[in-house]
């Protein structure tokens, strides 16, 4: 009996075999490529370019035993299936396997795009040959790229005298937009305008007109530039004092309209390749390149759709199987009354594929698929996201309402949802808008008095790339394709030309320089549209629509008039321009040292770094050079940066190093620590990088003394958090600009100037055992009766004003005595307080907190209503069960959070509806990040060191000690290795 003859089948990688091997037949062999199997040679350019940019092709190193393998396998089989991934890569892999593999028996492409039975057995009946439109497209990049790498790096290497450096068809158009921003930042010029804001107690509202002037707002002023575009009333400090003092005058505040206008918030599409990138970095705070390994396994595992991809459609099956989950979980009228099917918006979108999606015809909620992590967490995102762009529409209102008092207009505005729809399940947090709840509220409504608030605002440079902006940014100009992305990131942090800091992309002096040698010696193959075309073309060789041949020929030769690559690199090379000196908008090239010298400089690229070339000639007879050091960057100095540097090198002036103080964000913004010192940025015009290290180490120092007053009694100058201030005795005065130098006479001004506010106009008889006083305020006379200040009606003669109609006037304002019991609530005191915050409630062994609007009206029955909602939000609320245990959403002192299993899971702010999937989804993103902690990386002097998580991301701990680590680590550990880790460790602590 003749023995049957089996069907070799071949993927990518192990885990796809072992996955698509459940689903086959007995007699079906699964093996792996392992990638690819052939690849350009790596010591030479591998292409000849004489005899029509012929590939010569090598086995890719280490692959020689797995060829012969798979070729002994291939012998004892009737059939070859090749079911590498759909797509260039995967065609490329096919045709190259089966060059090395020459099988002479039935062989034929299986293609599916999930990892399901249904999905598989299709595939079986569906075999075709291999495309060799996608494979020579495939291969025309490949060369393209080899050419590109071949040609155009050895010019940056002669130009820049520097080995290391290259260039690559998509990855200097990445360079180029983040180097762009940064100038762009460089040039911003800031300004600064006010504003009012009007507190109203259940709601506030902002200045809007000034005698039927809009009031200058951020948006007039040029985003790139700065400048105001003077369309507006623009208000500075003084004038905003005037109008508080106008307003006061003109009370009281009357509504003169209220505009209710219903809203529709439709779902966004299902996620491609490039929105799975961006969405995983902002809400998982994931790399692209390990959003697409954790989609990569979530794809060979069988839960997710195939990841690289740039369509948006979902097939029938998967439009089905999410509205049949949707009515079950939710109910119908979660439901979109029609199937939505969406177009794609990005340039140059053509993969074949479906978006991404869960895998299958019914889809596993979260907690069903066993996952863990960040593979449960970004699973999750894709199924909520999948889920939504069947559900119905959200429905909003939102209430606008315009305030006038006389000539001033305040306007306000609030929305509530009113049917969440897809909210429900995915909420849009790029999107969301942070608005307050408005009271009901009609025209000609006089409104109780309002606490004006005069803000300062200072307009800010547009913001840096993330990496989710700049993928964005280059699908938007139809650069790179969706397995590009996370690699152009790659490479652009592991060649030095960029370093992530908070998740913002900043280039370094390579990356400005390497970027300004492409632009001036090749600038047309940085140019967007050159390269968006170059894609298209690409593409129209896939469909089979163009000759790749004449392509690579007009590529590298040119056509019509346009140079081509060899033309261009000739003209480089012989190119005598010096691409080594870096030129920057905010450094001047003249500084004024310390002994008295003017030094014209100039900022140049070297093989070891950057460094800056003076016009100071050293004893040596030669001009000085000195070294900048290799973790600054030049969006992060100003010139007094660098005249400190080249003072100290030059003149020997001994300075504070920066290497001592670092920039930290904080809950208060950012902050500067030097040691166990700390001190807040001041807010205002100029940025932490503006500030030069003499002036850091001034802020570092305070509290200092700056007086003495006539008493003898010290006058200290100090930073609190809410600004500069003077303290003489047991009183504070505001300091409103930043006190570089303060003198002796500047601070007694203040003390004496401010103390004159507040003195007294006329005094009274004691009342009730406090003493009672008229006095001089900032908004008019008012009275102090013992630690309370009690407002004056407008008009009241205080010469007139008789001892018992002050005591009315204090009577009507008070409030109960602090530590005053207003009453029993289920056997217990409730006792009134008060702290620097305002008065609260203590009762049971609680504090309880109370708004504006109570504490004004607080008696027995307020403080009761304040306990009961207290106590109905502190139970908790049970939304299902995970692994056996509870998930619950419990209410605390600053607001609500999950809780399973004894530990607590923050909630998103502005999280509305919280139901268990969503609950499911928030505790595996939190879990993903606490996984990491407490393992063990390394062992150093016998001692383990292990990771650690805190506020500001991840960090190690040895021996009770806390070490950095390097910002590319802060979200993300993937990478840092046991010998990192140990030099790290060594390094703190031989500091």
């Amino acid at each position: 009996m003749a023995t049957e003859k089996k069907t070799l089948v071949i993927v990518e990688s192990p885990t796809k075999a072992e996955t698509i091997r459940k689903y086959l037949p007995k007699n079906y062999v699964v093996a792996a490529s392992k990638g690819h199997v052939r690849d350009l040679p790596a010591d030479s350019m591998g292409i000849d370019i004489e005899h029509g940019f012929a590939p010569q092709y090598v086995i890719t190193e280490g692959k020689e035993a797995l060829i012969q393998d798979l070729r002994k396998k291939l012998k004892d089989s009737g059939e070859l299936l090749l079911a590498t991934d759909e797509d260039r890569e995967g065609e490329s892999i096919s045709w190259h396997l089966l060059e090395l593999l020459k099988p002479k028996v039935p062989y034929r492409r299986m293609v599916f795009h999930e990892i399901t039975r249904s999905a598989i057995a299709e595939a079986l009946e569906k075999g075709r040959d291999i495309d060799s439109n996608l494979v020579k497209a495939q291969e025309d990049r490949r060369i393209i790229d080899r050419l590109y790498g071949f040609e155009v790096s050895p010019v940056l290497w002669r130009k820049l005298s520097n080995k290391k450096l290259s260039g690559g068809r998509v990855q200097s158009v990445g360079l180029r937009l983040i180097v762009e921003k940064e100038l762009d930042r460089l040039r911003y010029k800031s300004s600064t305008y006010c504003d009012l804001k009007a507190d109203f107690g259940l709601f506030s509202a902002s200045l809007e007109s000034v005698e039927g002037k809009r009031v200058a707002g951020s948006k007039d002023f040029d985003s790139s530039t700065g400048e105001f575009n003077g369309r507006s009333l623009l208000l500075e400090r003084e004038d905003c004092d005037r109008l508080v003092g106008y307003c006061n005058e003109h009370k009281p505040y009357v509504v003169s309209s209220v505009v209710s206008k219903p809203s529709v918030s439709n779902p966004q599409p299902p996620f491609t390749t490039s929105t799975l990138q961006q969405a995983a970095s902002s809400r998982l705070h994931l790399s692209s390149r390990e959003t697409m390994r954790i989609a990569q396994s979530l794809f060979e595992n069988g839960f997710i759709t195939y990841m690289r991809t740039d369509s948006v459609n979902l097939s029938d099956e998967c439009i089905k199987a999410s509205r049949e989950q949707i009515e079950a979980e939710f109910g119908a009228q979660y439901l979109a009354p029609s199937v939505r099917r969406f177009k794609n918006k990005s340039k140059n979108a053509q993969e074949a594929h479906e978006a991404i999606r869960p895998a299958g015809d019914s889809f596993r909620r979260p907690e069903e698929t066993g996952l863990k992590g960040k593979e449960l967490a970004l699973y999750a995102l894709i199924w909520m996201r999948t889920l939504a762009t069947q559900m119905a529409s959200a429905r909003k209102s939102t209430t606008s309402v315009r305030i006038a008092c006389g000539d001033v207009v305040f306007a306000a505005s609030g929305t509530v949802i009113l049917f969440p729809g897809y909210l429900r399940v995915y909420s849009d947090e790029e999107k969301e808008e942070k608005g307050q709840s408005l009271p009901e509220l009609k025209e000609g409504d006089e409104l109780a008095d309002a606490v004006l608030t005069v803000g300062e605002h200072v307009t800010s440079p547009p913001g840096r790339y993330s990496e989710a902006s700049l993928i964005r940014s280059l699908e938007e100009q139809g650069v790179g394709r969706p397995s590009t992305y996370a690699t152009i990131i790659s490479t652009l942090l592991d060649r030095g030309y960029v370093r992530e800091q908070d998740r913002a992309m900043i280039p370094t002096f390579t990356g400005f320089a390497v970027n300004a040698c492409m632009e001036s010696a090749f600038s047309r193959l940085v140019d967007y549209s050159y390269t968006s075309d170059m894609e298209d073309e690409l593409d129209r060789i896939a469909a089979g629509e163009e000759d790749s041949l004449s392509y690579l020929e007009r590529f590298y030769y040119g056509d019509d008039g346009n140079s081509g690559l060899k033309a261009m690199v000739a003209q480089a090379r012989s190119s005598v321009a010096d691409y080594k000196t870096l030129s920057f908008p905010h450094f001047s090239g003249k500084a004024q040292l310390s002994d008295g010298r003017t030094c014209s400089y100039s900022v140049k690229i070297g093989p070891y770094g950057a460094y800056v070339a003076t016009d100071i000639v050293g004893e040596d007879g030669k001009a000085k050079l000195v070294n900048l050091p290799s973790h600054l960057l030049p969006g992060q100095m100003v010139e007094a940066d660098l005249v400190r540097i080249l003072d100290s090198a030059i003149c020997g002036v001994s300075q504070p190093s920066l290497d001592e103080i670092v920039l930290r964000d904080g809950r208060r913004g950012p902050y500067w620590q030097k040691g166990d010192r700390v001190c807040l940025v001041p807010k205002g015009k100029r940025k932490a990088e503006d500030y030069s290290v003499e002036e850091i180490d001034y802020l570092l120092s305070l509290p200092v003394k700056v007086a003495s007053d006539a008493d003898g009694n010290e006058i200290t100058l100090n930073k609190g958090p809410y600004g500069f201030y003077l303290k003489c005795g047991d009183k504070n005065y505001r300091v409103y600009k930043v006190p570089f130098n303060m003198t002796e006479a500047e601070a007694l001004d203040i003390v004496s100037r401010t103390s004159a506010s507040g003195s007294i106009l006329r005094t009274f008889d004691d009342f009730n055992g406090r003493p009672l006083s008229a006095r001089k305020g900032k908004f008019g006379p008012f009275l102090k009766w013992g630690e309370d200040n009690v407002r004056l009606p407008k008009g009241t003669d205080l010469e007139a004003l008789s001892q018992e109609e002050a005591q009315a006037l204090c009577l009507k304002s008070a409030k109960p005595a602090e530590g005053g019991v207003l009453g029993k609530y289920e056997g217990q005191d409730i006792v009134l307080a008060r702290s620097r915050y305002g008065i609260y409630l203590k009762w049971n062994g609680g504090n309880y907190s109370l708004t504006r609007q109570q504490a004004a009206s607080i008696d027995y029955d307020v403080a009761v209503s304040v306990l009961k909602k207290a106590q109905e939000a502190k139970t908790p609320s049970s939304l299902g069960e995970k692994d056996g245990s509870p998930v619950e959403l419990v209410s605390g002192r600053y607001g609500r959070y999950l809780r399973w299993k004894g530990n607590n899971y923050r909630l998103p702010s502005g999280q509305e509806e919280v139901d268990l999937s969503t609950a499911l989804s928030l505790i595996a993103q939190q879990d993903a990040r606490r996984q990491e902690e407490g393992r063990n990386i390394a062992t150093f002097e016998g001692e383990p060191v292990t990771l650690a998580h805190g506020r500001y991301g991840y960090y190690l701990k040895w021996k009770g000690v806390n070490i950095g680590l390097p910002e590319k680590y802060k979200q993300s550990v993937e990478g840092l290795g046991e010998q990192e880790a140990v030099e790290l460790v060594e390094k703190r602590k031989k500091s």
